[in-house]
C-alpha cells in the first residue's frame, strides 16, 4: 500500500514533462488607442472604427458546439490606464432580458462578459460581466474555486438598438495583476446568456467535458508598453460608539481614529495596511442558535480580508476570523467576579492596532502572499457595587498573528503551495503554529487530476497533553468526460488542532469516499442534458481506530427540450451511526439508528415569467421515530423587469 502511495504521485509528477497537446485556442488582438473614450454604449469613437473585430461565437449550453441564437461582434482597445471592450449583439429588442437585480446577480436577465487570465497560466482568472439592465457582475476565479464577494472598480454601460444591444467596458489595469513585460500575452475569453433560450455560449470553445474552463481562454496579443497607474488610496476615519444593553449596568462609550492604505508595489504586487481599523460599518452576522458540539463558522465580511485572500485558502488552515475576535476570556470573567461584583464593560472583540497584507505574483510563476495584524491589550471593566471601585480585566493581552504562503505555478495549469499559520500571544506565552503544504496536478491531456493537502500543527500550550497533530487529504479523481469518479481518503489525528488561527470542526478521522458520474452534455431527441451520480462515504476514528458511520447517496436530474427540470435525490445510512463528539466527554458515543431520505422534484421554465417547482419526499429520522412523507409547491412570478 505505501508503495502504490507513492507511485501515484510520481507518475503524475512524471507526467508534467511529457510532450504537451497544440494549442488550438484562438486569438485576437488589442488596438492601441491614444482617444479618450466615453463609456456610454454608443460606440461611436474613432478606436471602434479601427480596432479589428472578431465574432463567431459558440454555444455550451444546451447545445455545446452549436452555433448561438444571436450574433456577437466583439472588439478590444487599450491605453496606458485601461483595457477596454466594445460587443454588439444582434438580437430582437423586444426579445432581450432586461431584468433588474443585486449587483452579481444577474442569471436572469441576458448578460454579456469577459474573463481575463493576465498571466495565461489557467489558474487565476478575473470575470466581469454587464446585464442587459446595466447590473455588474465581477467574480475572481480559480481552477476550483470561485469567490463572488471580489468587488472591483471599473465601469461599464448598455445600450438597446434596434438591431439588439451594444455593451462597453472599462478595466482599469489597477484592478488585475500582471507581470512586468514589454510585451503582455493574456488569456481571454468572452462569454453570453441568451436567458430566454437558457442559453450561454462562448467566444473560444469550451469543451463541457473538462471541469476547469479557465484553462480553455483565447488568446489576447499586443498589448505592449502597459504603464498602469500609481495604485495609491488613503482612507482616515474617526467613529464613536455609545452603547448600552441589559448585561451591562452603565453606558459605554468608545471614541477610535485610523487609516486605510493601498499601494501598488508594481504591476503585480499590493500592498494593504490598515492603523486601527475598524469594522463598524461592516454587515452583522446572522444570529445562530447552536445546539451542536461545534463552532458556527461565519463567513468573512471585511474588505481587507476578503480581497485576495484566495491565496491564504491553501491548505484550509486559515480562518481569516480569528483576527480580531471575541477575547479569549470574554466568558471566563464571570468565574472571577467577588462578591457585589458586576462588569460594566465587556467589549465583544479584541481591537486589532495594525494589519498588513501583501501580495502578488512574479513573471516566472510565484505567487506570494504576506499577512500579519497585531491586537492590543484588551480589557473587561469591573466594579464593586458597595464601594464604587473599578478594576481592569485582561480578557486577551497582545497578541500577533502571521499567515505566510508562496505557491509556484507548474505545467498544465498545476500548482504546488506551501503555507504558515502563527499565533503569539504575549501575556500568556502561548505560541501556536501550524504548515501546510497544497498541490494540484493535472495531466496533460487534462484528463485526470492529483491532488493533496496536508498540515502539521503544534502548540506550546502546557494545558496540552499531545502539542503536535497532522492532517493529510489525498484526492484522485477524473475531471473529463462523460464518465467520472473520484477517490478520496482523509486523515485527522486526534491531536490536530489547527483553530488558534484556522477552523475544524471535529479531527480524530479516518474517512474513504468514493463518487461516480455520468453526464450527457449534447442534446438527444427529447433532452438538453442529463446527469447521475452516486458517492459513497465511510468513516472511522483515527485514535481508536474504530467504525464511526457510512452512508450513500445518489442524485440526478435531466433537462428537457422545453427547459423542463426533473431529478432526484436520496441517500441511507448503511449501518447505525456512532457519535463520538455529541456526548463533549472523553469515553461515551450515542447511537443513531440509520435513517434514510428521497425526493423527487419537477420544475418548469425559470425563463418565464411564472414557474413552478413540485417537489415530493420522504425520510426517517430516528429522534421522530417514525417515517415522513413531503409535498411542496413553489411558485415564482416575475413582475416587469424590476
Amino acid at each position: 500500500m505505501k508503495k502504490l502511495i507513492l507511485i501515484i504521485p510520481l507518475f503524475f509528477i512524471l507526467q508534467l514533462y511529457a510532450q504537451q497537446p497544440a494549442n488550438k485556442n484562438r486569438s485576437m488582438s488589442a488596438y492601441r488607442t491614444t482617444e479618450k473614450i466615453k463609456i456610454d454604449g454608443v460606440l461611436n469613437e474613432e478606436t471602434w472604427q479601427r480596432a479589428s473585430m472578431s465574432g463567431d461565437f459558440t454555444q455550451f449550453q444546451p447545445h455545446p458546439n452549436s452555433k448561438p441564437s444571436v450574433e456577437t461582434k466583439i472588439q478590444i482597445a487599450y491605453d496606458d490606464v485601461a483595457l477596454y471592450v466594445a460587443a454588439r449583439i444582434k438580437d430582437n429588442p423586444d426579445s432581450i432580458y432586461q431584468i433588474f437585480t443585486p449587483r452579481d446577480q444577474t442569471d436572469e436577465a441576458d448578460f454579456f462578459g469577459i474573463l481575463l487570465d493576465p498571466y495565461n497560466d489557467g489558474l487565476k482568472g478575473y470575470a466581469f460581466s454587464v446585464s442587459a439592465a446595466g447590473v455588474q457582475s465581477d467574480i475572481v476565479f480559480s481552477a476550483n474555486d470561485a469567490d463572488p464577494n471580489w468587488n472591483a472598480v471599473w465601469y461599464s454601460a448598455v445600450k438597446i438598438t434596434g438591431q439588439g444591444w451594444q455593451v462597453e467596458m472599462k478595466i482599469p489595469y489597477s484592478e488585475l495583476r500582471f507581470a512586468k513585460a514589454d510585451v503582455q500575452s493574456w488569456g481571454i475569453n468572452f462569454y453570453q446568456n441568451v436567458r430566454r433560450n437558457r442559453e450561454m455560449d462562448s467566444w473560444n470553445p469550451l469543451d463541457v467535458k473538462i471541469e476547469n474552463f479557465i484553462i480553455q481562454n483565447g488568446t489576447l496579443e499586443g498589448l505592449k508598453n502597459i504603464t498602469p497607474p500609481l495604485r495609491l488610496s488613503f482612507l482616515p476615519y474617526a467613529t464613536a460608539y455609545v452603547e448600552k444593553s441589559q448585561e451591562l449596568s452603565e453606558w459605554g462609550t468608545n471614541y477610535k481614529g485610523g487609516l486605510d492604505l493601498k499601494y501598488g508595489i508594481n504591476e503585480a504586487f499590493t500592498l494593504d495596511m490598515m492603523l486601527i481599523p475598524d469594522f463598524g460599518q461592516v454587515e452583522s452576522d446572522d444570529q445562530v442558535l447552536n445546539l451542536s458540539p461545534f463552532e458556527t463558522r461565519y463567513d468573512e465580511k471585511r474588505n481587507f480580508f476578503i480581497e485576495s485572500i484566495d491565496l491564504f485558502k491553501r491548505a484550509r488552515i486559515f480562518y481569516s476570523r480569528r483576527i480580531g475576535a471575541t477575547p479569549e476570556k470574554y466568558y471566563d470573567i464571570y468565574n472571577d467576579l467577588n462578591d457585589n461584583e458586576k462588569v460594566t464593560i465587556h467589549p465583544s472583540k479584541v481591537q486589532l492596532l495594525n494589519a498588513t497584507k501583501l501580495t502578488g505574483k512574479t513573471s516566472n510563476g510565484v505567487s506570494v502572499g504576506f499577512l500579519n495584524a497585531v491586537s492590543g491589550n484588551t480589557f473587561a471593566i469591573i466594579k464593586d457595587t458597595l464601594t464604587g471601585e473599578k478594576r481592569q480585566y485582561l480578557m486577551q493581552g497582545l497578541t500577533n498573528y502571521n499567515v505566510s504562503v508562496v505557491e509556484k505555478s507548474l505545467k498544465n495549469n498545476s500548482y504546488i503551495s506551501f503555507i504558515n499559520t502563527n499565533k503569539n500571544q504575549f501575556d500568556t506565552h502561548n505560541f501556536s503554529n501550524v504548515s501546510g503544504v497544497q498541490s494540484s496536478i493535472y495531466t496533460p491531456s487534462n484528463i485526470y487530476q492529483f491532488r493533496f493537502r496536508g498540515a502539521v500543527s503544534y502548540k506550546n500550550n502546557p494545558e496540552f497533553d499531545k502539542n503536535a497533530g497532522f492532517y493529510a487529504k489525498t484526492e484522485f479523481e477524473k475531471v473529463k468526460g462523460n464518465f467520472r469518479f473520484q477517490l478520496e481518503n482523509n486523515i485527522e489525528s486526534d491531536t490536530y488542532d489547527p483553530n488558534d488561527m484556522g477552523y475544524i470542526q471535529q479531527n480524530n478521522e479516518f474517512s474513504n469516499e468514493a463518487q461516480i458520474s455520468y453526464q450527457v452534455f449534447t442534446p438527444k431527441s427529447f433532452y438538453n442534458n442529463w446527469n447521475v451520480k452516486m458517492r459513497f462515504v465511510h468513516k472511522m476514528l483515527y485514535n481508536p481506530f474504530t467504525y464511526f458511520k457510512s452512508f450513500l447517496f445518489t442524485n440526478g436530474h435531466i433537462t428537457l427540450k422545453n427547459n423542463l427540470s426533473l431529478g432526484f435525490f436520496a441517500g441511507k445510512s448503511l449501518t447505525d451511526e456512532y457519535d463520538y463528539f455529541e456526548p463533549r466527554t472523553g469515553g461515551y458515543f450515542v447511537v443513531i439508528p440509520g435513517d434514510y431520505f428521497y425526493r423527487t422534484w419537477f420544475s418548469t421554465n425559470y425563463a418565464k415569467d411564472f414557474a413552478v417547482d413540485l417537489g415530493f419526499g420522504g425520510l426517517k429520522n430516528p429522534v421522530w421515530g417514525s417515517a415522513r412523507r413531503v409535498v411542496s409547491v413553489a411558485p415564482r412570478l416575475r413582475i416587469g423587469n424590476k
